[in-house]
């Protein structure tokens, strides 16, 4: 098996990658005081429509149940989200940004593509794609560790 070695800068990459999007995000929040779990859950509600569910907010973001219900509570009582019950399964409620809150969420979706713009801006569109490709290609290796990670417990 090959031994690859990071010196330490892929984490240090990741790590300013983390502190560049909270940043980010952080200030979208403060200028229309929300908390920073109210924003996270309006930027993916408002990017990935297809997923609108609480639960779907914890698996994709890899967040704590209670992280995402305590946001959710304030942005429904802000009037800034509303819950749809779903027509097929009534256990299954859909969440859904609300007038009042499109303003915050549009600024959030401005935030993160200036967030992509500053970690791709030393790429050219050629880096970029290969990058996005060999991402692509960890994570599938990375589901298939955890996977058998999981056999084994």
């Amino acid at each position: 098996m090959k031994k690859y070695e990071f010196n330490g800068n892929f984490l240090y990459s990741v790590k300013l990658m983390k502190k560049l999007y909270s940043n980010a995000i952080g200030k979208v929040a403060d200028e229309f005081n929300i908390s920073f779990p109210e924003a996270e859950v309006l930027s993916f509600l408002y990017e990935y429509k297809q997923f609108d569910t609480a639960k779907d907010i914890v698996s994709y973001k890899d967040v704590s149940k209670a992280y995402v219900s305590d946001a959710v509570y304030k942005l429904v009582k802000k009037n800034y989200l509303s819950i749809k019950v779903d027509k097929d399964d009534r256990r299954l409620q859909h969440l859904e940004i609300t007038e009042l809150a499109k303003k915050i969420a549009e600024s959030l979706q401005n935030a993160q593509q200036n967030f992509y713009k500053a970690i791709m801006s030393q790429l050219t569109d050629n880096e970029i794609q290969k990058l996005l490709t060999t991402i692509e290609k960890c994570a599938v290796g990375i589901q298939i560790e955890i996977d058998r990670i999981k056999m084994e417990d």
